[in-house]
């Protein structure tokens, strides 16, 4: 039997789209989540497990809050991950020198390493009218902390299959 995965999106149908923003901050990612429901009223709240992402050799883990109010959520996952490992067997050998002794590193990789300069990545449950796009982006630009806020297209996230939370044991 096949491990099941709870989406971050909660998607039931591999056809459903979501809409996806691209949040740069001057400040760091607290301060960015204080802002946002300061200023849109969300009640972003840190969740008490991080997202773990799978890459082919190593996994890691990013901050991840929440909100929800009747039939509405947003999520927003750091961009950069505080934590990763090396995926069982799949460590690279040291190499000889200076540094031999010690284990190589797995990366902090980005879940979007383009553009440059992504903080967090913030996702709703729907996928939004042009005219809602727009307003939303506008409001998260009008936050002082807020250098960009750039709207991501569903299909142009290639790495979709990232915000796919660790299957349960």
């Amino acid at each position: 039997m096949a491990a099941s995965h709870h989406h971050v999106l909660d998607l039931h149908d591999a056809s459903e789209k979501r809409s996806l923003f691209l949040l740069s901050s001057a400040r760091p990612l607290i301060q960015l989540v204080y802002a946002l429901n300061e200023r849109l009223h969300w009640g972003l709240s840190r969740q008490p497990k991080d997202h773990v992402c799978y890459r082919d050799d190593f996994k890691s883990w990013h901050v991840y809050f929440a909100a929800a109010r009747e039939h509405q959520s947003w999520h927003l996952i750091e961009n950069v991950p505080h934590r990763s490992e090396w995926l069982e067997g799949k460590a690279p050998s040291a190499v000889g020198g200076l540094f031999e002794a010690l284990p190589p590193t797995p990366p902090l990789r980005p879940l979007m390493r383009k553009p440059n300069n992504v903080h967090a990545i913030l996702t709703l449950p729907e996928s939004l009218s042009e005219a809602e796009i727009v307003n939303l982006a506008q409001a998260c630009q009008a936050i002082p902390w807020v250098m960009s806020c750039q709207p991501l297209p569903w299909d142009s996230f290639r790495e979709r299959h990232n915000l796919m939370f660790e299957p349960p044991k």
